[in-house]
């Protein structure tokens, strides 16, 4: 995952500016990121909350796509469906807890 402060943009780029704080993801198989500078296309990253520190915020993409996905790709649930989910207070089931 991709925490950070935007060092530049590219000439299509209109959701971010230089300073703004960002997190997210360059590609969905990308795990993390050691690197000083990263490059991510504008679709993968959305502007952090000031609450969040950039730990936190880096944290948050794996465990909200892993209940995301085990909601809907893998669990099938749609609208309307009920489900319960144990282990809710985890870092995962927290956020699938609000999701559905």
């Amino acid at each position: 995952m991709i925490p950070g402060r935007v060092e530049a943009v590219g000439s299509k780029v209109t959701r971010f500016k230089v300073g703004d704080l960002v997190w997210g993801s360059a590609h969905w198989r990308q795990q993390g990121s050691f690197a000083e500078h990263a490059i991510a296309p504008e679709d993968r990253l959305t502007l952090k909350s000031p609450a969040l520190t950039f730990a936190e915020a880096s944290c948050l993409p794996v465990a909200g796509l892993t209940a995301w996905q085990g909601l809907t790709m893998y669990g099938k649930l749609r609208e309307g469906e009920k489900i319960l989910i144990l282990g809710g207070s985890g870092g995962t089931g927290h956020l699938a807890v609000q999701m559905v």
